[in-house]
């Protein structure tokens, strides 16, 4: 699926001559558009606000796509790092972007205070979650996080 929208993108980017994106840029102006489209435009609410939550190809493809003013415009207002320890803004939703590893998946299931298969929810960070991976998720964990106890947390 992925893979069809970044060669649609491409090839929208380099035939638009006239929409300025010059088309030497095609792959980022492709990835941007993605993004903006599939992740943050679905999202938004008009005076609602989120945090993106990445790793660190999360961050680096993000950093390298868009400006903090497309994030803004599209609700997110605080950008964090998985892997550091974050305060609880349990009044907020969380837009996780990052690889579909168990070391990620655990992370997300502490973050709404999953420990040992139960939820506490005194440990957790975020009001929901919006989970969009990097790469193709594989059946087993889109399993194993369905059937979590942190399941009913998961929007998007």
């Amino acid at each position: 699926w992925y893979q069809r929208r970044v060669r649609e993108a491409v090839v929208s980017t380099q035939s638009t001559g006239s929409s300025g994106i010059n088309a030497e840029y095609g792959l980022k102006d492709a990835a941007r558009k993605i993004i903006m489209e599939d992740v943050f435009r679905p999202l938004h609410n008009k005076g609602e606000w989120k945090v993106l939550v990445v790793d660190s190809l999360g961050k680096k493809i993000i950093s390298t796509c868009l400006k903090m003013k497309d994030m803004l415009d599209n609700g997110i207002t605080i950008i964090e790092t998985l892997s550091m320890t974050r305060q609880p803004l349990t009044y907020l939703d969380a837009v996780y972007f990052v690889r579909p590893n168990k070391e990620n998946i655990n992370k997300i299931r502490a973050d709404f205070g999953e420990i040992r298969g139960e939820i506490d929810n005194s440990g957790r960070l975020y009001k929901a979650a919006h989970l969009f991976f990097t790469e193709i998720v594989p059946d087993a964990m889109l399993i194993e996080l369905a059937k979590s106890d942190m399941a009913p947390f998961i929007q998007t």
